[in-house]
């Protein structure tokens, strides 16, 4: 009489050999906030918490020429009045986002699933606060573009609303980040004074593709030479570090988007980069966002409503401290 086997799939292994689950749940991959960073002028002394909060500059005297400083010794001199401010206004901006777990989910779970509740929370609060701030970021008047028009590239800008910047469209999948469009973006901050961000430097915030394109870069003035002969450091450990008087920042969160020339599925992916200087960016905070854990309405304390909730704004604040670069990326030309 032949053998009748018990197997894990018959029999009493049927029901008792399951699959098993791993209690320990990961996070899928994430880019980190890295934005807020860049406001770094706050309210310095609150009059009460209005519905916004005016931030005001004063105004030099507009008459600095020595003809207009020149004494008679038996003259008085008339004297000038002192210029009205100039203000910018942040209006409260309320934000919130919550999730609601019952009590049943908790009991009847594989794995404890508070600790991951307050983790998706908290994630998407700095990352909801991070695209609040790019999107202030990317309304910046003072634009470098590298584009092609009629087969020539070219490096265009305006800033402080002179110049003449190219068509977003013009920008082209050839058209990657070259060291002239930073050093078009420092030169105009300079001359206007203004100030440095950190440690005698302006800061760039740039997506990595424009990175490995800035750091391949070919031909005269370029990254990639000084570095191959006299600082090796960066090159090998895949950094750009810092360039033409800017530290650079990479960070995933960058805005891109299928902007530039063509159409469709091969219309050229514009990607920008973010070079600011000191104050470029105001915080005005009514209350910081933070964990909310809600009221349980029901009688029986099943529903647990868990959020994040807070009252803040920003604006640009010295704008010519912000200059937005828009260009193509080879890693990712289109799609």
């Amino acid at each position: 009489m032949a053998d009748t086997f018990t197997t894990t799939g018959s029999g009493l292994g049927t029901n008792l050999v399951t699959l098993a689950y791993d209690k320990l749940i990961e996070t899928n991959l994430r880019v980190l906030p890295k934005f807020r960073e860049i406001a770094d002028k706050k309210v310095g002394s609150l009059t009460h918490n209005g519905s916004s909060i005016r931030f005001q500059f004063n105004t030099d005297i507009a008459d600095t020429t020595v003809a207009g400083a020149t004494l008679e010794e038996t003259v008085d001199t008339d004297a000038v009045a002192l210029p009205a401010t100039t203000y910018i206004d942040v209006a409260q901006l309320e934000l919130g986002r919550s999730v609601l777990p019952v009590k049943k989910i908790n009991l009847m779970s594989i794995a404890n699933i508070d600790p991951w509740v307050a983790n998706a929370i908290g994630f998407n609060m700095t990352k909801t606060l991070d695209n609040a701030i790019v999107a202030k970021l990317d309304a910046g008047a003072n634009i470098v573009r590298v584009s092609t028009t009629s087969g020539t590239q070219s490096v265009s800008n305006v800033y402080d609303g002179i110049g003449t910047v190219a068509a977003k469209t013009a920008i082209t999948s050839a058209d990657t980040i070259k060291s002239a469009a930073i050093r078009t973006a420092v030169t105009k901050m300079r001359a206007k004074g203004v100030q440095y961000k950190s440690a005698g430097m302006y800061v760039a915030y740039i997506h990595p593709e424009v990175s490995a394109d800035l750091r391949t870069e070919t031909g005269n003035n370029v990254w990639r030479t000084p570095h191959e002969y006299q600082n090796a450091a960066p090159l090998y450990g895949g950094e750009t570090g810092s360039w033409e008087g800017v530290r650079f920042i990479e960070t995933a969160n960058a805005t891109n988007s299928q902007s530039g020339s063509g159409s469709s599925t091969t219309q050229t992916r514009v990607y920008n980069t973010y070079v600011v200087g000191a104050q470029a960016l105001a915080e005005a905070v009514w209350k910081e966002p933070g964990m909310e854990v809600g009221v349980v309405q029901d009688r029986f304390n099943r529903f647990n409503p868990v959020g994040w909730y807070g009252i803040i704004n920003w604006a640009l604040y010295r704008t010519p401290a912000l200059v937005r670069i828009e260009t193509a990326a080879s890693g990712r030309p289109n799609a």
